[in-house]
């Protein structure tokens, strides 16, 4: 059960339950979660970080704390702590801000920026490669490359070059999970 989440997930999971060990201590609650708890937990966040985020770190905490307290999840799911999180993103939600789609033009401009270099690297014909790969193939970012951070690396969603096939007219990929 320790393996069900991706080590990234596990260390923001970590980072969650610190931030409400903190709370806890901070305001004398015990450490047990509690309708009453999460719910002032929630509260209490939503003046430092987006209603997204704290609805994270209510998963990160859940998951953290269940195996010590089995009634944390059902705890989670009650109306009071669902309303009180409802709340902080009718109070405290941002609009969505998407950054402007990849266009054809931008692969052409930057195709031709990389290669009237008079040094083409490997490193950018590499990202030249995966950018053109990524774009034809809806691929998201990290599923082409690994994580900086070693101790957030998993084997098991890297993309093996063993599975790439041209057949000339299109390239298959095998993704991971």
């Amino acid at each position: 059960l320790g393996f069900s989440i991706a080590p990234a997930t596990s260390l923001a999971y970590d980072s969650a339950l610190a931030s409400y060990v903190e709370f806890c201590e901070k305001h004398n609650f015990p450490l047990q979660p509690s309708i009453d708890t999460l719910s002032f937990y929630i509260t209490y966040m939503s003046h430092f970080v987006k209603p997204s985020t704290i609805s994270s770190y209510l998963s990160g905490i859940i998951n953290k704390l269940s195996p010590f307290f089995p009634e944390a999840a059902r705890i989670r799911s009650t109306p009071l702590v669902k309303k009180t999180l409802q709340g902080a993103f009718r109070l405290r939600s941002t609009p969505i801000s998407r950054k402007r789609p990849v266009t054809p033009a931008d692969l052409e401009r930057m195709h031709t920026e990389i290669h009237a270099r008079a040094d083409l690297s490997y490193n950018s014909a590499l990202f030249l490669a995966m950018t053109w790969t990524g774009w034809h193939g809806l691929l998201r970012t990290s599923d082409m490359a690994d994580a900086d951070r070693i101790d957030q690396r998993d084997a098991r969603r890297t993309m093996l070059r063993s599975s790439v096939k041209d057949s000339g007219n299109f390239i298959k990929i095998l993704l991971p999970m």
